[in-house]
């Protein structure tokens, strides 16, 4: 049967979280606690709080999960001969040392496995088993999958937080609060200076993250195996405690969570299920940016319906087919349906003739005569005719914005782990002259995701760096990577190139395709009548910096 574990920062929340129905609490003493500026329990207190969960048959767990100076030991020993007086039922610690002297003093009491000390793989739960513990706190980072593997493979009952705060480092591994202000969260005293307002751009709170709130997957998780499902927040009111806890055992007893009453005790502009459920992006770090993505939205709004991000005939073509071959327009079975059979990426960025759209069937041709009737969406309802100015549209971020994610401001990637593969990959190749197997490797993680063959092997240095341009061209379209990629290669050539669009027509008894490329005049680019000047791929130093005199070398160009 799986725990609800409840954060207790005082006797208030405890009450509140045994009459909500929860099965263990954890809470903090005097002095080695992660949340120091908790209301926490001094030797009396915690001897209280047992008694009167015990009464209630819900289990205590100490948090004894801070970083400990050897200056601290003696004060360390006595907070743990305190806890064992009280008769708490398990630590819950990070360092070692902890670890060890928890041991000798009461070898009896069980040891739980931090989340701070970052077990997330089935050789850590394994070691952690070694070591004596007999819990892991899980990692807020794990897909299901990986939770499974780690369950499956040690008989260690394991712990994961479902529902608080997210940090925006892996595992509270943060030194931020240290470094700007002298409080270390590993220390109890994390400041959380992410939540303050830092910006990008036009973009807020940068490194703020929502809540997390994984009570709708409970049961999935219980099936997983996990032992305890744990609640974070002992900074937070009673009231958020006992609202988290009842929905958490909605959530087990097989019925739906009221998560609007959850939001309204206390979210973080509402919830997320964090890294739960980021399915093929895979995203590392992202910001939620300031705009949203319905059609009331003015700024994503016309960028898509004016044009501001038609696709082109030459990014049409640079996917590939399913088989990992080259889409060629001189094969007539390609160039019969260029829409069959290509790259899976191509229909995560493109919204084509046929796709599914709003329930239905997308219907994106345009009228040519009788026998070439126009598709319902050819410059109908969200496809106004300026998003259409290439004859191609962009499903991504843009065009199912009255889907689920109606009103929702747009989570925009900044790192995906697919960047870092191919990042890697193009490294390998650049530093060795060649590219190596792990090389190949990188690259072909990114494409098995999307159950592409792997990269031909035996390419050279070149011939695996075009590869590899395309690879990212393909994966990160329209998440601002290809114009930089293009600008540190200096690839000026293409950006000097004309584009093109394409003409879709479909015949009205054959449905066969007429497909007709045209040259993009209307809308140019700057340079096309004076050509890139390649000074424009290094940004020039401000004078005043050169005047200096430090040694410091304005860009060349730019003298």
């Amino acid at each position: 049967m799986s725990e609800i574990l409840a954060p207790c920062g005082a006797m208030e929340s405890l009450t509140a979280a045994v009459n909500a129905g929860a099965d263990a609490v954890y809470l903090g003493e005097e002095y080695f606690s992660a949340r120091k500026n908790a209301d926490n329990f001094t030797a009396e207190q915690l001897c209280d709080a047992v008694r009167f969960c015990h009464y209630s048959g819900v289990k205590v767990y100490v948090t004894l999960n801070t970083l400990v100076f050897d200056r601290e030991i003696p004060l360390l020993a006595k907070a743990i001969e305190n806890c064992a007086k009280a008769d708490v039922d398990a630590f819950i610690v990070q360092d070692m040392g902890v670890a060890r002297l928890a041991r000798q003093i009461v070898p009896e009491l069980p040891l739980h496995a931090s989340t701070q000390m970052t077990v997330n793989s089935p050789e850590g739960a394994i070691m952690a088993k070694e070591l004596g513990f007999t819990r892991v706190v899980l990692g807020r980072e794990l897909l299901l999958a990986q939770i499974k593997a780690i369950t499956e493979s040690c008989d260690i009952e394991t712990e994961l937080f479902v529902h608080g705060a997210l940090c925006v480092c892996i595992s509270g591994q943060c030194y931020m609060s240290s470094v700007l202000g002298g409080r270390s969260g590993n220390r109890g005293l994390c400041a959380q200076p992410c939540r303050l307002d830092f910006t990008s751009g036009d973009r807020h709170n940068v490194l703020s993250l929502k809540d997390l709130s994984l009570t709708e997957k409970l049961p999935e998780l219980a099936k997983a195996g996990i032992t305890s499902f744990k609640i974070e927040g002992r900074m937070k009111r009673p009231e958020y405690v006992a609202g988290a806890v009842n929905a958490c055992r909605v959530a087990l007893d097989g019925g739906t969570p009221d998560l609007i009453s959850l939001k309204n005790v206390f979210s973080r502009s509402g919830f997320t299920s964090g890294y739960f459920d980021r399915g093929t992006t895979e995203t590392l770090i992202s910001v939620r940016r300031g705009i949203l993505s319905p059609a009331k939205n003015d700024v994503l709004s016309k960028s898509i319906r004016w044009g501001g991000y038609c696709p082109t005939k030459e990014y049409f073509d640079m996917f590939q087919m399913a088989d990992g071959t080259d889409f060629d327009w001189n094969n007539p079975e390609h160039a019969k349906n260029p829409f069959l059979n290509r790259d899976p990426r191509l229909y995560e960025t493109f919204i084509l003739d046929g796709d599914d759209f709003n329930g239905r069937k997308a219907g994106l041709t345009e009228p040519d005569g009788e026998d070439y009737p126009q598709g319902q969406d050819w410059k109908a309802g969200q496809m106004h005719e300026l998003s259409l100015a290439t004859g191609l549209a962009c499903r991504k971020w843009g065009l199912d914005r009255n889907s689920s994610w109606q009103n929702r401001p747009i989570q925009w990637p900044f790192l995906r782990l697919a960047e870092v593969y191919l990042s890697y990959a193009e490294a390998l190749n650049e530093y060795y002259g060649a590219p190596n197997s792990q090389a190949y490797d990188a690259v072909d993680k990114v494409r098995a995701r999307v159950s592409l063959p792997g990269l031909k092997k035996g390419l050279g240095q070149t011939e695996f760096r075009e590869a590899l341009l395309r690879e990212r061209a393909c994966e990160f379209g329209y998440e601002e990577v290809r114009f930089f990629d293009l600008i540190r290669w200096k690839l000026y050539d293409v950006f000097e190139k004309k584009l093109h669009g394409l003409h879709v027509y479909k015949h009205k008894d054959t449905g066969e395709y007429k497909l007709v490329p045209f040259e993009l005049t209307k809308y140019t680019r700057v340079w096309w009548s004076s050509g890139f000047e390649p000074r424009w791929c290094l940004s020039a130093f401000p004078s005043k910096e050169i005047n200096k005199g430090y040694g410091l070398v304005q860009n060349p160009g730019w003298e």
